[in-house]
């Protein structure tokens, strides 16, 4: 099985290299190309306790891969999307502009699609935010914008 991670901060790239050392193959994608040379690397632009052993291991393994391309996720079974969510200007909620944009571009290359929202969910719990209908809104959007591109897109 393959898998995408959308997404290469602290989550997303931790997230990568341990499915990685699980045994699948894992792409790890993300728009910011100084963060994913790092991390093809092998040296994690970030600390987290033991994050070098485990990236060198699934990278040295081969089923570790980093990339700033989204057509990589094309060939995936599944994809993980791990991007931010900074808090909106009023700070009542998540801003899920980034995980909107990621799912839209991802929707444009999957084959079918396991989403996991691991910020939305985490973002918009009770104990963080007293809004906890945005993450059921952004899913009806999200689920919308998979519709309309896989099922109103050309055959390809």
């Amino acid at each position: 099985m393959k898998l995408s991670v959308i997404g290469t901060g602290y989550l997303g790239a931790v997230h990568a290299a341990c499915m990685a050392q699980l045994g699948f193959d894992v792409v790890g994608i993300d728009v910011d190309e100084q963060r994913i040379s790092s991390l093809a690397a092998g040296v994690p632009p970030f600390y987290e306790p033991g994050f070098d052993d485990v990236l060198a291991k699934a990278l040295a393994s081969g089923r570790l891969t980093f990339t700033t391309d989204m057509a990589a996720a094309a060939d995936c079974d599944v994809h993980f999307i791990c991007v931010g969510t900074p808090q909106i200007e009023n700070g009542i909620a998540a801003d899920l502009t980034y995980v909107k944009r990621a799912f839209a571009e991802v929707a444009k290359v999957a084959r079918f699609a396991l989403f996991w929202f691991e910020e939305i969910v985490k973002r918009n719990s009770p104990e963080v935010n007293p809004y906890p209908f945005a993450a059921a809104d952004a899913a009806e959007e999200m689920i919308g914008m998979i519709r309309q591109t896989w099922f109103e897109k050309p055959e390809q």
